[in-house]
């Protein structure tokens, strides 16, 4: 399923074992994934980014705005992929 609007795009794909979507609009950045024993989750937008990534053994967070910088990292130290 795919929509657009002026300065706008959606799209949205599933299948047996994947969810994407990703939304695109004149200040906005959102991208979402969820698949086999995975989740992240992208959003970025006037002045501030956050992203959020869960798999079977490690959870990471990060958050950026104009005057602050926070990072979680829980579980594996193994580098991502």
């Amino acid at each position: 399923m795919e929509g657009r609007e002026s300065n706008r795009l959606e799209s949205v794909r599933i299948d047996s074992n994947r969810f994407e979507s990703v939304r695109i609009d004149s200040n906005r950045f959102e991208s979402t994934r969820i698949g086999s024993n995975r989740f992240e989750s992208t959003r970025i937008g006037s002045n501030r980014l956050e992203s959020v990534r869960i798999d079977s053994n490690r959870f990471e967070s990060v958050r950026i705005d104009s005057n602050r910088f926070e990072s979680t990292r829980i579980g594996s130290n193994q580098a991502g992929s």
